[in-house]
């Protein structure tokens, strides 16, 4: 009797039109992962990464509008420039607009234009600026760029009147360079405004007190060369702003109330720095209540010069603010006048203080002047916790300056006959 193979027929599942693979399962592909998925990988890519991904098929032609970011660069949009100007900035243009095309009735979280300034770009950046408010833009950045030999007050004029109450509070970011800000009278700040970048920014002292005091959840503030040439002032309490960087600005003055600041680099030339309502420098002192009581790390650039060397005094008042820093940098740059200048205070006048917690102490440019030399015995003779003091004499100077490596060698003498003893016993000395 013959004998018969008996063969159990199955029924393949369903796979949806996917292909199966030797191992019996179904090959995803990229196109078939979740919407959001596929638009958080999309955001990692730039901008016109992410348009060239609509070359791949017909499925693809409209995947990179999912991306909740608009990033438009005129470098990588356009291109080098190879023609005028105007043909230039045409280009950018229509380059955006086509962009932009494609997001119309969609939300857009971030929206940003980093391009030459030109006025003929001055219709399109407003009605750009109506597009981010329709999109419900929370991030908002016009990274503008002065053209070479343009003048100086030549700039954008933020449309503030384009703005509804909606966007108003809606705006958690803002990033300005080269632009005009003239808020007005009935604008009323950003209450939701967590990050603020202004570099370039033409704005008055009082239109930037009005709209920084009525910002009232800021907490990162960032401002390179905007000169206010008046006070930076804010009555109100800042009551969460944490990071501050004032750079390069023409300023007379800082007078704010942050309890919770806990990061604050200033660059520029030596100003009163004031932490409560007066402008008086003098009450600056340990029983004063209001100090950047987190603040752990101070980042100062100083440019000084023998006749304002006395300014040094400065740093101290810095210092005695921050009773709970670990960490001290400061970065002379100065001129050749202030090679061991004898103008400067004594370490007496600056009075005495108790730094518990700072371990850690850097200072660059230094020229064995008396106030370099009379701030560092202050710090060391006033702390118990010194870890690492460094001091860098070396400086950027001519090559040809012969005079250079005579100079650092005595200055880094003068250091190791002076500080080296005042030491604390577990901390170290780098003499660089």
């Amino acid at each position: 009797m013959g004998k018969y193979l008996m063969c159990k027929r199955t029924t393949p599942k369903p796979t949806h039109g996917k292909e199966i693979s030797e191992k019996g399962k179904p090959n995803l592909q990229f196109e078939d992962l979740p919407a959001d998925l596929i638009c958080t990988i999309l955001s990692k890519l730039p901008q016109k990464e992410a348009i060239r991904t609509s070359v791949l098929s017909s499925k693809w032609r409209s995947m990179w509008t999912l991306r909740s970011k608009i990033s438009l660069d005129g470098g990588a949009v356009c291109g080098s420039r190879r023609r005028g100007q105007n043909k230039y900035c045409q280009r950018f243009i229509n380059n955006v607009e086509k962009v932009l095309q494609n997001y119309q009735g969609k939300m857009v979280e971030a929206f940003g234009i980093k391009f030459e300034f030109d006025s003929i770009l001055v219709d399109n950046l407003n009605k750009w600026v109506s597009f981010a408010v329709s999109a419900r833009t929370k991030h908002l950045s016009f990274d503008l760029v002065p053209i070479r030999f343009a003048r100086c007050d030549d700039r954008f004029i933020f449309p503030f009147e384009l703005l509804d109450s909606g966007s108003i509070c809606r705006l958690q970011h803002l990033q300005f360079s080269f632009i005009s800000l003239q808020p007005p009278s009935w604008f009323g700040g950003f209450p939701n405004l967590r990050k603020l970048e202004l570099n370039l920014v033409h704005v008055t002292r009082k239109e930037l007190e009005n709209m920084l005091c009525n910002c009232c959840c800021l907490e990162w503030l960032r401002m390179v060369r905007c000169h206010l040439k008046d006070d930076l002032r804010v009555d109100r309490p800042m009551s969460h702003l944490a990071y501050l960087l004032i750079s390069c600005c023409v300023i007379t003055k800082i007078e704010l109330h942050a309890t919770k600041l806990s990061t604050f680099i200033y660059e520029g030339e030596f100003v009163p720095i004031v932490l409560n309502h007066t402008s008086k420098l003098n009450l600056w002192s340990l029983d004063n209540s209001l100090k950047f009581s987190c603040l752990k790390h101070i980042q100062l650039f100083a440019h000084i010069l023998s006749h304002g060397s006395d300014k040094i005094l400065y740093l101290a008042y810095v210092m005695r603010a921050a009773p709970f820093v670990e960490k001290v940098e400061v970065h002379f740059a100065s001129g050749h006048s202030l090679w061991f200048a004898q103008e400067g205070p004594l370490r007496h006048e600056l009075g005495h203080d108790e730094y518990k917690y700072l371990k850690n102490l850097c200072v660059t440019g230094f020229k064995g002047a008396r106030g370099q030399l009379e701030f560092l015995l202050h710090v060391v003779e006033n702390t118990t916790a010194l870890d690492v003091i460094t001091v860098d004499t070396t400086e950027r100077m001519l090559e040809s300056d012969i005079k250079n490596d005579y100079l650092c060698s005595i200055a880094r003498q003068t250091i190791e006959l002076h500080i080296r003893e005042a030491l604390p016993p577990k901390a170290k000395l780098f003499v660089l």
